[in-house]
């Protein structure tokens, strides 16, 4: 299970924030094998590109260039970039992108109402599955809020949430669970840790839900 730091602003799936350079990613969720671009956009003159693809600290990739093309192998990857100019470090922004060949799920979050956050998991059938489902955590201090697009079956306990579409889905076909979750203070920032299940011929199955993970 991945962890996903969520900062209030504004997040969305796809470009990521960190001053004024933006990290953007043509998918999220690849098949094991496709080619995807990732790009910095807003970045300053004289910069230089620092890739880690796998994220183990080390330097894949350093490019002048703001964009590469990565083919991605199958399994859940932390990507980071860090762009830097001179000695300077102006901005470093991670992703988790997974590429599984039957599931396709991923987050997005955005400022609400009120202080809340919007949270939007989907969740895409890349083969026949059966009982897709979520499994999803945040920190005891957050406040779970209104449900609003549920889950067929869904309870949350504590800090966690966990339900189920009770239905078969086809290649292509998507269900989608839409929450709100409330701050303990203005400006907080937590860790969203979630996990998309479902069954495939019987087995169970399951990968971490992709999307931004934060600087």
């Amino acid at each position: 299970m991945r962890n996903i730091l969520i900062l209030l602003g504004s997040i969305l799936l796809g470009a990521l924030s960190a001053g004024a350079v933006t990290l953007q990613v043509s998918t999220f969720t690849p098949d094991p094998g496709q080619t995807i671009d990732l790009w910095a956009a807003d970045v300053p003159l004289g910069a230089e590109f620092i890739w880690d693809l796998d994220g183990d600290g080390v330097a894949d990739r350093v490019t002048e260039a703001p964009r590469i093309r990565w083919t991605v192998p199958q399994g859940a990857h932390e990507v980071r970039l860090t762009v830097k100019r001179g000695d300077t470090v102006i901005a470093s922004i991670a992703a988790l992108i997974v590429a599984d060949p039957v599931i396709a799920c991923w987050q997005t979050v955005r400022p609400s109402t009120g202080g809340a956050l919007e949270v939007t998991v989907t969740f895409r059938a890349k083969g026949e599955l059966s009982a897709p489902g979520l499994e999803l955590a945040i920190p005891p201090e957050w406040g779970w809020g209104q449900v609003l697009e549920p889950m067929d079956l869904y309870k949350t306990k504590g800090g966690m949430l966990t339900g189920t579409w009770a239905r078969q889905l086809r290649p292509g076909d998507e269900v989608t669970f839409r929450y709100l979750i409330h701050p303990p203070s203005p400006g907080a920032a937590f860790v969203f840790t979630g996990k998309a299940t479902a069954y495939i011929d019987g087995r169970y199955h399951t990968v971490p839900i992709a999307g931004i993970i934060g600087p």
